[in-house]
């Protein structure tokens, strides 16, 4: 396998991790935090709040795959000396 397959490899099981934190908010009985050692707020309603917060970490680890396969496949094709 060449660097590229094997980083893409990595950033995908990286957004893939993501995905998981945000399916584990979707059924979390407690308010998910989303920054690290900040001190939770009071929420209101727990489960619309950790169905938007898990929303936004599916979105994110999405998005990260889909940005490698655009860097992998499009830009470093493009630009990389042959």
């Amino acid at each position: 396998m060449t660097g590229v397959v094997i980083g893409f490899i990595i950033w995908s099981i990286v957004g893939c991790f993501f995905i998981g934190i945000g399916i584990r908010s979707f059924f979390s009985k407690k308010p998910v935090q989303f920054w690290a050692n900040a001190e939770m707020f009071e929420v209101t309603d727990v489960k619309k709040y950790n169905a938007s917060v898990g929303g936004l970490f599916c979105a994110f680890g999405v998005v990260l795959i889909i940005a490698m396969i655009i860097y992998t496949v499009v830009i470093e094709r493009k630009y990389k000396k042959r």
